[in-house]
Protein backbone atom coordinates (compact mmCIF):
# COMPACT_ATOMS: atom_id res chain seq x y z
CA UNK A 1 0.00 0.00 0.00
CA UNK A 2 2.86 2.37 0.82
CA UNK A 3 4.57 1.63 -2.49
CA UNK A 4 1.38 2.34 -4.44
CA UNK A 5 0.94 5.68 -2.69
CA UNK A 6 4.57 6.67 -3.31
CA UNK A 7 4.59 5.75 -7.01
CA UNK A 8 1.28 7.55 -7.50
CA UNK A 9 2.62 10.68 -5.80
CA UNK A 10 5.85 10.57 -7.83
CA UNK A 11 4.04 10.12 -11.17
CA UNK A 12 1.71 13.03 -10.39
CA UNK A 13 4.76 15.29 -10.47
CA UNK A 14 5.71 14.12 -13.97
CA UNK A 15 4.28 16.29 -16.84
CA UNK A 16 1.19 14.81 -18.44
CA UNK A 17 2.69 14.93 -21.93
CA UNK A 18 5.01 12.08 -20.92
CA UNK A 19 4.05 8.40 -20.92
CA UNK A 20 3.41 7.44 -17.26
CA UNK A 21 1.60 4.15 -17.77
CA UNK A 22 2.74 1.06 -15.89
CA UNK A 23 5.65 -0.43 -17.80
CA UNK A 24 6.63 2.88 -19.37
CA UNK A 25 10.20 4.18 -19.12
CA UNK A 26 9.20 6.83 -16.58
CA UNK A 27 7.26 4.35 -14.45
CA UNK A 28 10.15 1.87 -14.51
CA UNK A 29 12.62 4.62 -13.58
CA UNK A 30 10.64 5.76 -10.54
CA UNK A 31 9.46 2.37 -9.27
CA UNK A 32 12.79 1.15 -7.74
CA UNK A 33 13.25 4.36 -5.77
CA UNK A 34 9.66 4.23 -4.53
CA UNK A 35 10.10 0.59 -3.54
CA UNK A 36 13.20 1.46 -1.48
CA UNK A 37 11.38 4.40 0.11
CA UNK A 38 8.49 2.10 1.01
CA UNK A 39 10.97 -0.17 2.81
CA UNK A 40 12.29 2.84 4.72
CA UNK A 41 8.77 3.89 5.73
CA UNK A 42 8.02 0.39 7.04
CA UNK A 43 11.27 0.34 9.00
CA UNK A 44 10.46 3.74 10.49
CA UNK A 45 7.01 2.51 11.53
CA UNK A 46 8.59 -0.58 13.08
CA UNK A 47 11.15 1.53 14.95
CA UNK A 48 8.40 3.84 16.21
CA UNK A 49 6.45 0.85 17.58
CA UNK A 50 9.55 -0.25 19.47
CA UNK A 51 9.63 3.02 21.43
CA UNK A 52 6.11 2.83 22.94
CA UNK A 53 5.05 0.59 25.83
CA UNK A 54 1.75 -0.16 24.10
CA UNK A 55 3.39 -1.67 21.01
CA UNK A 56 6.90 -2.76 22.02
CA UNK A 57 7.79 -6.32 23.02
CA UNK A 58 10.65 -8.25 24.60
CA UNK A 59 13.84 -6.28 25.27
CA UNK A 60 12.34 -3.12 23.74
CA UNK A 61 9.49 -3.25 26.26
CA UNK A 62 12.02 -3.84 29.06
CA UNK A 63 13.85 -0.64 28.08
CA UNK A 64 10.64 1.40 27.88
CA UNK A 65 9.51 0.25 31.33
CA UNK A 66 12.97 0.72 32.84
CA UNK A 67 12.64 4.46 32.19
CA UNK A 68 9.96 4.46 34.91
CA UNK A 69 11.87 2.15 37.24
CA UNK A 70 9.70 -0.87 36.39
CA UNK A 71 11.49 -4.11 35.60
CA UNK A 72 10.37 -7.48 34.30
CA UNK A 73 10.00 -10.19 36.96
CA UNK A 74 12.57 -12.87 36.28
CA UNK A 75 11.97 -16.61 36.32
CA UNK A 76 12.50 -18.32 39.67
CA UNK A 77 13.35 -21.87 40.72
CA UNK A 78 10.94 -24.14 42.55
CA UNK A 79 11.88 -25.46 45.98
CA UNK A 80 10.46 -28.93 46.64
CA UNK A 81 10.48 -31.35 49.57
CA UNK A 82 12.32 -34.61 49.06
CA UNK A 83 11.81 -37.67 51.27
CA UNK A 84 14.48 -40.39 51.43
CA UNK A 85 15.18 -43.60 53.33
CA UNK A 86 18.62 -42.40 54.43
CA UNK A 87 20.62 -39.25 55.05
CA UNK A 88 21.56 -37.45 51.83
CA UNK A 89 24.68 -35.29 51.31
CA UNK A 90 23.94 -31.64 50.51
CA UNK A 91 24.61 -30.96 46.85
CA UNK A 92 23.35 -34.37 45.72
CA UNK A 93 21.46 -34.23 42.43
CA UNK A 94 18.39 -36.14 41.30
CA UNK A 95 16.31 -36.33 38.15
CA UNK A 96 12.60 -36.75 37.38
CA UNK A 97 11.18 -36.61 33.86
CA UNK A 98 12.86 -33.59 32.19
CA UNK A 99 13.84 -31.84 35.44
CA UNK A 100 16.78 -32.11 37.82
CA UNK A 101 16.98 -31.16 41.49
CA UNK A 102 19.79 -30.35 43.90
CA UNK A 103 19.63 -30.97 47.67
CA UNK A 104 20.17 -27.57 49.31
CA UNK A 105 19.00 -27.85 52.93
CA UNK A 106 18.01 -30.43 55.52
CA UNK A 107 14.50 -30.08 56.99
CA UNK A 108 14.66 -33.00 59.42
CA UNK A 109 15.79 -36.61 59.35
CA UNK A 110 15.33 -38.02 55.85
CA UNK A 111 13.58 -34.87 54.57
CA UNK A 112 15.35 -32.17 52.53
CA UNK A 113 14.74 -29.06 50.47
CA UNK A 114 15.45 -29.64 46.78
CA UNK A 115 15.98 -26.78 44.35
CA UNK A 116 14.91 -27.36 40.76
CA UNK A 117 17.81 -26.59 38.45
CA UNK A 118 15.45 -25.49 35.67
CA UNK A 119 13.92 -22.03 35.92
CA UNK A 120 10.18 -21.56 35.86
CA UNK A 121 7.02 -23.44 36.60
CA UNK A 122 8.31 -26.69 35.21
CA UNK A 123 9.70 -27.34 38.69
CA UNK A 124 6.15 -27.42 40.07
CA UNK A 125 4.81 -30.04 37.70
CA UNK A 126 6.04 -33.43 38.82
CA UNK A 127 5.72 -35.69 41.84
CA UNK A 128 7.10 -39.19 42.14
CA UNK A 129 10.24 -41.25 42.48
CA UNK A 130 13.56 -39.48 41.99
CA UNK A 131 16.56 -41.05 40.30
CA UNK A 132 20.01 -40.19 41.70
CA UNK A 133 22.38 -38.73 39.13
CA UNK A 134 25.39 -40.08 41.03
CA UNK A 135 25.72 -43.04 43.41
CA UNK A 136 24.57 -42.48 47.02
CA UNK A 137 25.41 -45.24 49.46
CA UNK A 138 22.39 -46.78 51.19
CA UNK A 139 19.80 -44.97 49.06
CA UNK A 140 16.78 -47.15 48.33
CA UNK A 141 13.85 -44.74 48.02
CA UNK A 142 13.76 -41.09 46.96
CA UNK A 143 10.49 -39.24 46.42
CA UNK A 144 9.67 -35.72 45.30
CA UNK A 145 6.82 -34.37 47.41
CA UNK A 146 5.35 -30.97 48.31
CA UNK A 147 6.02 -27.63 46.65
CA UNK A 148 7.65 -25.44 49.29
CA UNK A 149 8.20 -22.42 47.03
CA UNK A 150 6.60 -22.31 43.60
CA UNK A 151 8.81 -21.71 40.59
CA UNK A 152 7.61 -18.96 38.27
CA UNK A 153 8.20 -18.32 34.58
CA UNK A 154 9.62 -15.02 33.40
CA UNK A 155 6.97 -12.31 33.37
CA UNK A 156 5.03 -12.02 30.12
CA UNK A 157 4.90 -8.84 28.03
CA UNK A 158 1.22 -8.35 28.85
CA UNK A 159 1.80 -8.62 32.60
CA UNK A 160 4.73 -6.19 32.50
CA UNK A 161 2.70 -3.77 30.38
CA UNK A 162 -0.21 -3.92 32.84
CA UNK A 163 2.09 -3.12 35.76
CA UNK A 164 3.58 -0.21 33.83
CA UNK A 165 0.19 1.34 33.15
CA UNK A 166 -0.87 0.70 36.75
CA UNK A 167 2.12 2.78 37.88
CA UNK A 168 1.68 5.68 35.46
CA UNK A 169 -2.12 5.89 35.36
CA UNK A 170 -2.82 5.36 39.06
CA UNK A 171 -0.29 7.47 40.96
CA UNK A 172 0.94 5.89 44.18
CA UNK A 173 1.60 8.29 47.05
CA UNK A 174 2.08 7.95 50.80
CA UNK A 175 0.78 4.42 51.11
CA UNK A 176 -2.52 4.87 49.28
CA UNK A 177 -4.47 1.97 47.75
CA UNK A 178 -2.51 2.12 44.49
CA UNK A 179 0.75 2.06 46.41
CA UNK A 180 -0.17 -1.21 48.13
CA UNK A 181 -1.24 -2.76 44.85
CA UNK A 182 2.07 -1.81 43.24
CA UNK A 183 4.02 -3.20 46.19
CA UNK A 184 2.12 -6.48 46.03
CA UNK A 185 2.23 -7.01 42.27
CA UNK A 186 5.95 -6.26 41.93
CA UNK A 187 6.79 -9.44 43.87
CA UNK A 188 7.74 -12.43 41.72
CA UNK A 189 4.90 -14.93 41.49
CA UNK A 190 2.04 -12.48 42.10
CA UNK A 191 -0.56 -12.32 39.34
CA UNK A 192 -2.88 -9.68 40.78
CA UNK A 193 -3.83 -7.98 44.03
CA UNK A 194 -6.86 -6.33 45.59
CA UNK A 195 -6.62 -3.86 48.43
CA UNK A 196 -9.09 -3.22 51.26
CA UNK A 197 -8.19 -0.07 53.22
CA UNK A 198 -9.50 0.35 56.78
CA UNK A 199 -10.89 -3.18 56.65
CA UNK A 200 -10.58 -3.65 60.42
CA UNK A 201 -10.47 -0.08 61.63
CA UNK A 202 -8.09 2.87 61.24
CA UNK A 203 -4.57 2.00 60.15
CA UNK A 204 -5.48 -1.48 58.86
CA UNK A 205 -5.02 -2.72 55.31
CA UNK A 206 -5.95 -6.09 53.84
CA UNK A 207 -4.14 -7.26 50.71
CA UNK A 208 -5.56 -10.16 48.68
CA UNK A 209 -3.13 -11.76 46.22
CA UNK A 210 -3.28 -14.40 43.49
CA UNK A 211 -0.55 -16.34 41.75
CA UNK A 212 0.24 -15.87 38.07
CA UNK A 213 -2.64 -18.21 37.11
CA UNK A 214 -5.05 -15.92 38.99
CA UNK A 215 -5.56 -18.64 41.60
CA UNK A 216 -5.32 -18.15 45.38
CA UNK A 217 -1.71 -17.62 46.45
CA UNK A 218 0.00 -20.31 48.51
CA UNK A 219 1.56 -19.73 51.92
CA UNK A 220 5.09 -19.16 50.62
CA UNK A 221 3.91 -16.43 48.24
CA UNK A 222 1.78 -14.81 50.94
CA UNK A 223 4.78 -14.70 53.27
CA UNK A 224 6.98 -13.25 50.51
CA UNK A 225 4.51 -10.43 49.78
CA UNK A 226 3.94 -9.72 53.47
CA UNK A 227 7.69 -9.47 54.02
CA UNK A 228 8.12 -7.11 51.06
CA UNK A 229 5.28 -4.81 52.10
CA UNK A 230 6.60 -4.77 55.66
CA UNK A 231 9.82 -3.23 54.34
CA UNK A 232 8.13 -0.41 52.42
CA UNK A 233 4.82 0.33 54.17
CA UNK A 234 4.21 3.58 56.07
CA UNK A 235 4.95 3.53 59.80
CA UNK A 236 1.94 2.48 61.85
CA UNK A 237 0.08 0.58 59.14
CA UNK A 238 -1.19 -2.85 60.17
CA UNK A 239 -1.10 -4.93 56.98
CA UNK A 240 -2.71 -8.35 56.52
CA UNK A 241 -1.84 -10.34 53.40
CA UNK A 242 -4.12 -13.27 52.56
CA UNK A 243 -5.31 -15.32 49.61
CA UNK A 244 -8.80 -14.74 48.21
CA UNK A 245 -11.52 -17.33 48.70
CA UNK A 246 -12.01 -19.51 45.61
CA UNK A 247 -15.52 -19.70 44.16
CA UNK A 248 -15.74 -22.95 42.22
CA UNK A 249 -17.68 -22.86 38.96
CA UNK A 250 -19.17 -26.21 37.95
CA UNK A 251 -20.58 -26.33 34.42
CA UNK A 252 -23.05 -28.72 32.81
CA UNK A 253 -24.07 -28.39 29.18
CA UNK A 254 -25.47 -30.42 26.29
CA UNK A 255 -23.85 -29.77 22.91
CA UNK A 256 -24.68 -30.30 19.28
CA UNK A 257 -21.35 -30.83 17.54
CA UNK A 258 -20.10 -31.45 14.03
CA UNK A 259 -19.57 -34.97 12.75
CA UNK A 260 -15.82 -34.58 12.18
CA UNK A 261 -14.80 -33.33 15.64
CA UNK A 262 -13.85 -35.15 18.84
CA UNK A 263 -15.77 -34.42 22.01
CA UNK A 264 -12.56 -34.52 24.09
CA UNK A 265 -10.98 -31.82 21.91
CA UNK A 266 -14.05 -29.64 22.34
CA UNK A 267 -13.96 -30.10 26.11
CA UNK A 268 -10.28 -29.12 26.29
CA UNK A 269 -10.78 -26.03 24.12
CA UNK A 270 -13.88 -24.99 26.06
CA UNK A 271 -12.15 -25.41 29.41
CA UNK A 272 -9.23 -23.29 28.20
CA UNK A 273 -11.55 -20.50 27.02
CA UNK A 274 -13.49 -20.52 30.29
CA UNK A 275 -10.27 -20.42 32.33
CA UNK A 276 -9.08 -17.41 30.32
CA UNK A 277 -12.42 -15.68 30.89
CA UNK A 278 -12.34 -16.34 34.64
CA UNK A 279 -8.79 -15.02 34.83
CA UNK A 280 -9.84 -11.86 32.99
CA UNK A 281 -12.56 -11.02 35.56
CA UNK A 282 -10.55 -11.85 38.69
CA UNK A 283 -10.66 -8.83 41.05
CA UNK A 284 -12.39 -6.85 38.27
CA UNK A 285 -15.99 -8.09 38.23
CA UNK A 286 -18.27 -9.66 40.82
CA UNK A 287 -20.38 -11.64 38.36
CA UNK A 288 -19.65 -14.74 36.30
CA UNK A 289 -21.83 -14.05 33.28
CA UNK A 290 -24.14 -16.83 32.12
CA UNK A 291 -24.39 -15.14 28.71
CA UNK A 292 -20.62 -14.91 28.25
CA UNK A 293 -20.16 -18.58 29.14
CA UNK A 294 -22.75 -19.37 26.48
CA UNK A 295 -20.94 -17.26 23.89
CA UNK A 296 -17.65 -19.00 24.73
CA UNK A 297 -19.30 -22.36 24.10
CA UNK A 298 -20.50 -21.25 20.67
CA UNK A 299 -17.04 -19.88 19.92
CA UNK A 300 -15.42 -23.33 20.19
CA UNK A 301 -14.62 -24.87 16.80
CA UNK A 302 -16.96 -27.76 16.07
CA UNK A 303 -19.83 -26.61 18.30
CA UNK A 304 -23.07 -26.02 16.41
CA UNK A 305 -25.37 -25.19 19.33
CA UNK A 306 -25.93 -25.86 23.03
CA UNK A 307 -28.82 -26.47 25.42
CA UNK A 308 -29.35 -27.00 29.15
CA UNK A 309 -26.42 -24.85 30.25
CA UNK A 310 -26.13 -24.81 34.04
CA UNK A 311 -23.65 -22.91 36.19
CA UNK A 312 -23.54 -24.49 39.64
CA UNK A 313 -26.89 -26.13 38.81
CA UNK A 314 -28.58 -22.82 37.94
CA UNK A 315 -29.33 -21.11 34.64
CA UNK A 316 -28.23 -17.72 35.91
CA UNK A 317 -25.25 -15.52 36.64
CA UNK A 318 -23.00 -16.50 39.55
CA UNK A 319 -22.25 -13.70 41.98
CA UNK A 320 -18.95 -13.28 43.79
CA UNK A 321 -18.32 -11.58 47.11
CA UNK A 322 -15.63 -8.91 47.37
CA UNK A 323 -13.08 -11.46 48.59
CA UNK A 324 -13.93 -14.31 46.19
CA UNK A 325 -12.30 -15.17 42.88
CA UNK A 326 -13.67 -17.60 40.28
CA UNK A 327 -12.05 -20.98 39.65
CA UNK A 328 -13.18 -23.68 37.28
CA UNK A 329 -14.39 -26.94 38.79
CA UNK A 330 -16.10 -29.74 36.90
CA UNK A 331 -17.02 -29.43 33.24
CA UNK A 332 -19.65 -31.98 32.25
CA UNK A 333 -20.38 -32.03 28.52
CA UNK A 334 -23.02 -34.26 26.96
CA UNK A 335 -24.05 -34.66 23.33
Amino acid sequence: MIFEELIKSALEKVPNDMDKREGSLMHMALAPACFELAEVYMQLAYMADRTYVDTSTGEDLDKCCADMGIYRKQATQAIRKGVFNTEIPLGSRFGLEDTTYCVVEKIKDFEYKLECEQLGRIGNLYNGNLLPISYIKGLITAALKDILISGEDIESDNSLRERFFLNVRMPATSGNVHHYKIWATEVEGVGDAKIFPLWNGPGTVKVLITDTDKLPADRSLIDKVASHIEEVRPIGANVTVVAPTPKTLNINVTLEIGADVLLEDIKQNLKRKIQEYLQSITFKKNIISYAIIGSLILDVDGVIDYTDLKLNNTAANIRLTEEEIPTIGTLVVEV
